[in-house]
């Protein structure tokens, strides 16, 4: 095998592996234990997230606490995005696992917020 035709075949391994590892943006992808509840009224609402948040993150975090990144008041402010003011009401029943709404400064990374919720 030439040089040539090696380099090019390790550059499209490396290719499809990216493609395997990328994020869809559907919390389904990495969370199947949601699926059985993710139509139901609770739930269904994080089945709009990837309506307008279908782009991968700039920095690849799929999957991420919005609230790393995006203002608790910032997200709430927007009146006319009924999606997050749904989000106000998660609390109602996940309060007592973890304040997603509030990133927190621990051993554990942030990513850990809204993520285990979900596993």
């Amino acid at each position: 095998m030439s040089k040539k035709a090696f380099l090019f075949l390790i550059l499209l391994v490396m290719s499809l592996q990216s493609l395997l590892v990328a994020c869809g943006g559907s919390c389904l992808e990495c969370h199947s234990k949601l699926r059985p509840y993710i139509n139901d009224q609770n739930h269904a609402i994080l089945n709009e997230c990837i309506t307008c948040h279908n782009q991968p993150s700039k920095n690849g975090q799929c999957g991420r606490d919005c609230f790393d990144c995006h203002s608790q008041e910032k997200v709430y402010a927007q009146k006319d995005v009924n999606a997050h003011q749904e989000l106000k009401t998660c609390g109602t029943c996940h309060k007592g696992k973890v304040d997603f709404t509030t990133p927190k400064q621990s051993i554990i990374s942030n990513q850990q917020n809204l993520i285990h919720l979900f596993k």
